[in-house]
Parts: C-alpha cells; structure tokens; sequence
C-alpha cells in the first residue's frame, strides 16, 4: 500500500493497489480530495474513508456503470484516508417473484419472516433499483402505481401489521435493519446496478426514509423520494439529528447522517397529517416545517448558502413549485391545494405533472 501526504498537518490518502481497482492518484483542490481511479468493468466498489486506519465508514458505491476516473470529497478532518474495496457479487441474477425474504427477531415476534415483491425489468442490466416504502395501512402493491419506471427493478418490502416503525405505530419492528439487509442482498445479484438505488416512500414510508438517510451509510443506496414527509422532532431537534442505536426509536443518541446523496421532497400546501407549515400532525407527530426541513437536508449534503425563502420558488407546472439545492440534487416540490395524499395531482399518476417531475428528478446526471 503506498500512502500520499498531500498537504502537511491536513491530509493524508491511503492509495491501496490490488488486482480489481486502483486509485491512481489523489490531488487536493479547495478542500476538496480529487481522487483518479481505475475500476475494473461490469464490477462495484465501495468508496470508504477513516481517519485513524482502524474504523472504516463506507461512503459511496461506486461503477464503471456511473463512475467516470474521477471522484471527488470533501475533506473535513485533518487526517483523511481513503480505500477501495470490492463488493463480493455472485452470478445469480434476481428475477420477478423472486422469494425475498429477511428472518427476524423482536418484542412481538421471533423468528418471523419478513418479504418483499420484486419486479425485474426485461434485459440482462445491470438495473437501477427503485425500493418503494407504502404508507400506514398500505402493502407491497404500492409498488405498481411505479410500473412507469419500468427500467428499474421494483422491490417492494412489506411493513409489519402494514405500518413502518417510527414511534408511534402498531409495529415495533427493526424496519432500519429490515431495509439494510434488503440492500445488502441487492448487491449480490449480478443484474443489480448498486451505484443507482433509490428508495421512494409516501407518509409513513417517507417518515422511514427519514429514518434510512440518518441512519445507513452512504454506500447502501444513493436517492431517496419523500412522498408528505418531512423531518419530524424525534429526528432532529436542537441543532442536531438523532437515531437510536439499538435500532428501536429512543431517538436518544446524536448522529452525522452520510452525504452525497440526492434528495426529492414532495408536499402539499394542505397536508393536515404532516402540516406543509409544520406543527402537530398524524398520531401526535410534531413536525418542521417543510422549507426548513429540507435546508437542513440540504446543509447536511453540503450546501453553505442560506435557506431559500417561500418566494424564491420556480413554477415548473400548473400550482408546482419547485425549491432547488446544491444544482437540483437536494429538491422540494410544493403542490398548491395538494392533501396528504397529494391529491388532485397524484391519482396513480394519472395527473402527468407529478410523474414528470419524478422522472426529471430520477434522470438529473
């Protein structure tokens, strides 16, 4: 392994060389580790960093599927080192009902078996996956108002007693867990892109994809969807985001959720389950107010500016009003006159305005 010292008392980048990848050379500008790499073709990697060589956080999958010989961080301690290593794959290719299972234990039950729909597009891929999150009361057909997407595999899990645990609802299941290991398999399928995953989830889906973007590393998946949900105050408050290690919904320890990821949040100005202007909502749920609750998304994925006031809108629609962070990679769309079902303008998509803007989201490069 060979070590460069880019600039003293700022950085140091381990440069590991093995037979699948290098990374070449490291060039730091403005605070940024500009890093040339060299993948092997139709392979994953995970992009990890440490800073004391002993605990490695793993913070982007990368391919050569969506990776060109450049990648970029910035760096925010003084010691920084990098590696790549290899996500192990097999030859299996994942398939259409495939029997997708996860085993687990907890308070209401023990060794329960937990499943999710697939649905595999036609073509050898590697696929984009789409994992869609229903919402309370909701099951694994959520996934088909999705069909449209139908260059993505679909993988739609099913939540306990038909809810996501977030703190007040019926199930007390480990969801943050259930979801990992769902990406985890994902990764070992040879027709699975895992640089392209994105998790989309309405209400009670969105509030676990809250969950899932505080809490998972930044190599399991690289978007996510909010469908009328924003951060609520277990999840952030005082300055600070918060998770439970134990993997319940305590929500007593603070974290620093993983970056570079692309964030889309779609809300209705007359939500009254996650009020648009915040508050008390759905079970007794305090929530931020929307704006803020995607600054503060956006601050976390690397903006620095000020927040956007409510005027500083575009129209990109009839009553769509788009708000736009870090060049259109950290995204709230307001729909005016939109419940909490989103509706009139989501009704199966159906209304094209909102599918477009899924799809604009969903191709940004």
């Amino acid at each position: 392994m060979n070590r460069s010292h880019l600039k003293p008392l700022l950085m140091m980048v381990l440069l590991p060389i093995s037979a699948s990848a290098n990374i070449i050379a490291i060039e730091l500008i403005d605070q940024q580790a500009q890093l040339s790499l060299n993948l092997l073709t139709d392979e994953d990697y995970e992009m990890q960093t440490s800073t004391n060589l002993i605990d490695w956080l793993p913070i982007e999958t990368l391919s050569t599927y969506t990776t060109t010989g450049l990648w970029n961080e910035f760096i925010r301690e003084k010691d920084t080192f990098f590696r790549l290593e290899k996500i192990d794959s097999t030859t299996t290719v994942l398939q259409s009902e495939f029997p997708f299972e996860v085993i687990q234990s907890w308070s209401q039950e023990q060794n329960y078996t937990r499943r999710a729909k697939v649905i595999v597009p036609a073509g050898l891929g590697p696929h984009p996956v789409l994992i869609a999150l229903h919402g309370n009361g909701g099951n694994t057909n959520y996934v088909n108002q999705y069909n449209f997407l139908n260059q993505y595999i679909r993988i739609a899990p099913q939540g306990y007693q038909n809810s996501w645990n977030i703190d007040r609802e019926a199930s007390t299941a480990p969801d943050v867990e259930f979801i990992r290991e769902i990406l985890l398999q994902l990764r070992t399928y040879a027709n699975v892109d895992a640089s392209r995953i994105v998790i989309i989830g309405s209400s009670n889906g969105a509030a676990l994809i809250n969950r899932l973007l505080i809490e998972l590393n930044g190599a399991l998946f690289q978007s996510a969807i909010k469908l009328a949900g924003q951060l609520n105050t277990n999840q952030y408050n005082n300055g600070q985001f918060w998770y439970d290690p134990t993997g319940g919904n305590a929500y007593d320890t603070p974290i620093k959720p993983a970056q570079r990821r692309r964030i889309l949040s779609i809300v209705g100005t007359d939500d009254t389950a996650v009020p648009y202007q915040g508050g008390s909502g759905v079970i007794g749920y305090q929530f931020l107010d929307a704006q803020e609750s995607l600054y503060i998304l956006a601050k976390q994925m690397g903006y620095t500016g000020p927040q956007l006031a409510e005027s500083q809108s575009i129209q990109i629609h009839d009553q769509v009003y788009q708000y736009s962070y870090l060049d259109g990679n950290v995204v709230m769309v307001k729909l005016n006159g939109a419940n909490h079902s989103l509706q009139p303008f989501v009704n199966h998509f159906l209304d094209g305005r909102v599918k477009t803007v899924l799809k604009t989201f969903l191709n940004h490069p």
